[in-house]
């Protein structure tokens, strides 16, 4: 409650925080004349099979066609915040963002013009094949949070998230969100939530005291990937409704209707309950 109420920056993650996940395709491009358009979805969509990502969702829902029973997947590893790697009917498949395709040294064309969607690069057999350009929807309270935080007094608002640089200032523009990194992997994450808690220190710790700080960091996350930020946060807010099982593990507070303004009602009620609690210990000690 305390830390709550004394909050001077909140952290986003984006996916399913401040959009809602609902992923959709709204673009295919081929860059193999020997694959078409459904076939480079196809490739995707059994790549990502196992995946519970919202993003695999979107791919089978274009994915029409009913081979995918019959699909020979072998070794299918979930590279964190970069894609899939997976061996599909005899074929090696990379299903990613521009990382993975650098993480095994496969050129990927600049994807910026594809204003504020997420990018899926798939490459086969070590050839780039295609990107697939996928679109979220923002929250209808997400914008409204940004403001109401900064009008509580919250001083700092940063969202992180593993989308490419244009695509995370895209969505920041439209949020009002005060700062945002792109193609952050959990680590990255994690060390920026580090810095970000290091800037709220106005008194170094020394002779065995702790450091004194100007407030608290928040962070709201909801994927596997955020368990870490939102176990170093100050105080981590977990999507309890669509979030996964690891980060409602981590959180100290969980949002079952996923609504980010709940977290501004968590904030004014912390106060609230501080407030009270104070005007009780003061009256006592009158008395």
């Amino acid at each position: 409650m305390e830390a709550l109420a004394k909050t001077k920056t909140a952290v986003f993650d984006k996916t399913g925080t401040l959009t809602k996940g609902n992923f959709i395709v709204t673009d295919i491009h081929t860059m193999n004349p020997a694959i078409s358009k459904q076939e480079l979805i196809a490739i995707a969509t059994h790549a990502e099979l196992l995946s519970t990502h919202p993003i695999s969702a979107s791919l089978r829902a274009v994915h029409h066609e009913n081979c995918c029973e019959n699909v020979k997947l072998e070794n299918v590893e979930d590279i964190t915040s970069e894609g899939i790697k997976a061996v599909v009917n005899g074929k090696n498949v990379l299903a990613g963002n521009s990382k993975l395709m650098e993480h095994f040294n496969i050129e990927c064309p600049d994807c910026s013009e594809h204003q504020g969607g997420t990018i899926v690069h798939v490459a086969c057999d070590g050839k780039y094949a295609g990107h697939i350009v996928i679109n979220d929807e923002i929250k209808d309270d997400s914008q409204q949070t940004i403001s109401d935080l900064k009008k509580i007094g919250v001083e700092n608002v940063v969202m992180l998230t593993g989308d490419s640089e244009h695509t995370a200032h895209t969505v920041a523009e439209r949020l009002g969100v005060h700062k945002v990194f792109g193609q952050m992997m959990s680590a990255d994450k994690l060390k920026k939530v580090e810095d970000l808690l290091a800037d709220l220190i106005i008194t170094p710790a020394r002779d065995g005291k702790p450091a004194k700080r100007r407030g608290t960091l928040i962070f709201t996350g909801d994927g596997i990937n955020d368990a870490p930020v939102l176990a170093r946060a100050d105080v981590g807010i977990a999507m309890g409704a669509m979030g996964s099982d690891a980060a409602v593990e981590a959180g100290d507070v969980i949002i079952m209707e996923d609504k980010p303004s709940k977290i501004v009602e968590g904030i004014l009620a912390a106060r609230r309950t501080l407030k009270i609690v104070n005007e009780n210990i003061y009256g006592s000690l009158i008395i």
